[in-house]
């Protein structure tokens, strides 16, 4: 794979669930059993909106050719992936959240590791 596609597949993804923070907070998160108040359902939109943004992003930075800036980029997913992993990782051994929500593990879980895999190889 190369990154251009993992830029690609990240927009693609972060687009959707942004999307739907954005336009449905209460139904993305009922998918994971999670019954929010008004106040939660607002920050799940504003999370939603930096999704989107994190989705611009990724889609800009496949067309970039700036070995650099595309390796920091992929740094920054990294970590940032490899966070979510570990937080959604400890919720759901505390059963925080439905068995759904191991698709979030095992999809952070594959993004870092995807990034992750380009940093170290050096690969354009």
């Amino acid at each position: 794979m190369k990154l251009n596609l993992l830029f690609v597949i990240n927009a693609i993804l972060a687009g959707l669930f942004g999307l739907g923070l954005i336009f449905a907070p209460a139904f993305v998160m009922d998918i994971y059993g999670v019954e929010l108040p008004p106040a939660g359902l607002i920050l799940g939109q504003m999370l939603g909106s930096c999704l989107v943004g994190i989705a611009i992003l990724s889609w800009l930075a496949r067309g970039m050719e700036d070995f650099g800036i595309r390796r920091n980029l992929a740094l920054v997913f990294f970590l940032g992936y490899l966070i979510n992993f570990v937080i959604s990782l400890l919720a759901q051994t505390k059963d925080i959240l439905n068995a759904t929500a191991w698709f979030n593990v095992g999809g952070y879980g594959i993004l870092a590791l995807a990034f992750g895999y380009f940093i170290l190889t050096r690969k354009n």
